[in-house]
């Protein structure tokens, strides 16, 4: 008996059954599925169960037999030449690594094209599939071509950008020349994960089609596999979406690229390139495929709006707005704008924002002259902003720097939720010394958790019967949330605190998608 760790997306849960699989074909044993990670992943769950595939998954009686009879085989995460090569492993092992090679599976290929195909057919899932329409008109395509552009997390997630890159746009370009030289009728579908950007910034000269709303990253696999030529992402995804795909005469094209590829330097990745080693570190491709050397040093022009808006409340705050703007400049992601609107301080609060706005291209300063209500002059922030994210402070509030870099790990491109509340806070004893707080009705809240069927009864007990955090700065909100449901803060409530708390009540009434989370980000000083 063969037992797999299934763990991470589409395409690596791909490899790790490949792999295992060829193992256990070897040997003539079973295989079965640790699901326990994947299943309780919300953002990337568990897809093995879409193919047609034996889905049996490890009871606790089976990882106790491994455990008697073998040791637990982790070799650094399945790369070719570790010393202990997959397939010369016995019987009886547990397999946990992603085991990035087609070598580990390639004795198996034609096995696995035959398995890994949809178990329930595009066209048995009901006549408004919308992944049903795309099969039939890259099927009706004289001469297809599927493009993979991963943009969302290699661009946003700070950790991906820095691991994987982001692959510049002349990369696919360059494929597409190369094929107009081979092939007439060329036609590009293009797959995405941030398609509305992709859509702003992919200029072909070819017709193309930007494949969207399917219900599954899965169909989209599949919808890639039916192209008769593929352009690949460096991501498995894409990887496994050009492998299964069956054209003998298919082209495939591939970024050359290794593992921390973003900061080696241009030169160290060009002698990567040159050598026999390239992708040593990550997939090795066909030996068909054709590979293209990339420049990870490039300088992007991203031409996409910020994830976030952080709106800065200024009302006479001259001894706290500088140290406040510091600390949200000094963030380590750096997709987000500044909207500080200054409710006609008379100190030296307005002198301070305009010369730091005038340095900094991502602020933006609101000057109102006649002072008008906090709630006002919110609402006139929510006008303005451009983040899909909205977070509110006020002029003498501080955050950590690595607040923002959270609240996307947190949040996640899956999940998108409408709110993210956070029940702990900082409080500031002394000065510039603050300590965690948390919720007493949460004091065994630990982690994130993501919550989609709270009604309205239930929300309001926990912001008022039980004191939830209450604070406006411990909330992040969809703008397109608030603005769809019109939800705007109150003008007519004279109390400041009230409206921020009837905005609060109405915001988590009004939403079926909100996280909690124990993570500090909002220090305030009292």
């Amino acid at each position: 008996m063969i037992i797999v760790h299934i763990m991470g997306g589409v395409g690596n849960q791909l490899f790790e059954y490949a792999s295992a699989r060829s193992l256990a074909h070897k040997l003539n044993t079973e295989l079965k599925m640790d699901k326990r990670v994947s299943e309780d992943n919300k953002f990337r769950p568990y897809r093995l169960g879409e193919f047609n595939i034996k889905d049996i998954a490890a009871t606790e009686e089976d990882f106790k037999h491994i455990e008697e009879v073998s040791k637990i085989r982790n070799a650094d995460y399945g790369k070719w030449g570790d010393g202990i090569e997959l397939l010369d492993y016995p019987d009886d092992v547990y397999l946990r690594g992603y085991w990035q090679d087609e070598r580990f599976f390639a004795n198996i290929a034609d096995i696995l094209r035959e398995e890994l195909t949809l178990k329930v057919p595009l066209s048995n899932r009901g006549k408004d599939n919308v992944a049903f329409s795309w099969e039939q008109k890259i099927l009706s395509t004289e001469c297809s071509v599927s493009i993979h552009i991963r943009h969302g997390d290699y661009i946003h997630d700070p950790n991906a950008n820095k691991g994987y890159g982001l692959i510049p746009l002349e990369y696919y370009y360059e494929c597409i020349e190369i094929l107009k030289k081979q092939y007439e009728n060329l036609k590009a579908f293009v797959f995405s994960d941030d398609l509305k950007w992709v859509q702003n910034n992919l200029k072909l000269d070819i017709p193309v089609e930007f494949v969207s709303g399917c219900e599954k990253d899965v169909e989209e696999l599949y919808l890639m596999s039916l192209c008769k030529h593929n352009i690949i992402a460096n991501s498995t995804f894409s990887w496994w979406g050009a492998w299964l795909n069956k054209n003998p005469d298919k082209k495939v094209f591939t970024p050359k690229w290794v593992n921390g590829a973003p900061s080696l330097g241009a030169e160290n990745y060009a002698n990567l390139c040159s050598s026999d080693n390239t992708d040593k570190n990550i997939v090795l491709d066909s030996q068909n495929w054709i590979r293209i050397p990339v420049d990870f040093q490039k300088k992007l022009i991203i031409e996409s709006k910020p994830i976030f808006s952080i709106i800065v409340f200024v009302e006479n705050n001259s001894t706290t707005i500088d140290e406040c703007l510091k600390s949200m400049l000094s963030q380590d992601y750096k997709f987000y704008g500044i909207i500080i609107i200054d409710n006609a301080s008379n100190d030296n609060s307005s002198e301070i924002c305009r010369q730091i706005a005038n340095t900094n291209k991502n602020i933006s300063y609101i000057k109102l002259y006649e002072q008008t209500s906090k709630c006002a002059a919110l609402n006139m922030a929510i006008k303005v902003s451009q983040g899909e994210y909205l977070l509110f402070f006020n002029g003498n509030d501080y955050i950590l720097p690595d607040v923002l870099s959270k609240l996307y790990m947190i949040n996640n491109y899956n999940i998108r939720a409408d709110i993210v509340h956070s029940v702990a806070w900082g409080e500031e004893k002394e000065r510039n010394k603050f300590i965690g707080k948390s919720d007493p009705s949460f004091s065994t809240f630990n982690g994130s958790a993501h919550f989609t069927n709270i009604n309205e009864e239930q929300i309001i007990k926990l912001l008022v019967n039980q004191g939830m955090n209450n604070f406006l700065g411990t909330n992040m909100f969809k703008r397109e949330f608030l603005t769809k449901n019109n939800i705007t803060f109150n003008e007519n409530i004279k109390n400041v605190k009230v409206a921020e708390q009837v905005f609060l009540i109405e915001c988590f009434s009004q939403t079926s998608s909100h996280i909690f989370t124990s993570q500090v980000f909002y220090l305030t000083s009292k």
